[in-house]
């Protein structure tokens, strides 16, 4: 068989398809052919690795018959109302959760703030006690003074880290759903 009768099959075998998808079909095993021919391949070594043309249009028939998923208008609807549905259910909660958490936590950091206060206005109080006479009164003063500061300053720290978790958390939960709702996955 010569090219040209094998491209003549080729073209027969695939009269089902649109003349654009039938032109590209044709083109792409043309070139396949001459870069081929360049390589030093003879038409015969060339067309039998083809194989017949009719298997060759069967296979490239079953590729445009293969169902191919569609996202069309009613899956982008449903979508948005998925979407919707979520965000009622879900976001609306998950920000109420959020405005809870940043709300929670300024007054931990303000509560940790108040007890070093309290604390160091506590031991000023010690000293001015001291300073009137009364010696275990003044003592006990500086000392829980000191104590609480120390309590106030340690606090600090551990709420913004433990408020830092909470939110990261947040958002890795919201990142997911987000992509849960685009329809992205990881791979």
């Amino acid at each position: 068989m010569t090219k040209k009768q094998w491209f003549k099959r080729l073209k027969r075998a695939l009269s089902a398809l649109p003349r654009e998808e039938k032109g590209a079909a044709v083109q792409y095993y043309d070139e396949l052919y001459e870069d081929k021919r360049e390589n030093g391949e003879s038409e015969t070594d060339i067309l039998s690795g083809f194989g017949l043309p009719e298997s060759v249009a069967a296979d490239i028939l079953s590729e445009k018959e293969r169902p191919v998923p569609v996202s069309g208008a009613g899956g982008t609807v449903a979508r948005w109302v998925g979407g919707i549905f979520l965000f009622i259910c879900i976001g609306i909660p998950v920000l109420a959760l959020l405005f809870s958490l940043a709300a929670a936590a300024a007054v931990l950091c303000a509560s940790g703030a108040a007890v070093f206060l309290a604390g160091a206005a506590d031991s000023v109080w010690g000293f001015f006690v001291l300073s009137k006479g009364t010696q275990i009164a003044a003592v006990a003063h500086i000392g829980i003074g000191l104590a609480a500061a120390g309590a106030g300053l340690l606090m600090i720290p551990c709420f913004a880290f433990c408020t830092k978790g909470l939110f990261i958390l947040c958002k890795k939960s919201l990142v997911l759903t987000g992509r849960m709702l685009a329809g992205k996955r990881r791979t």
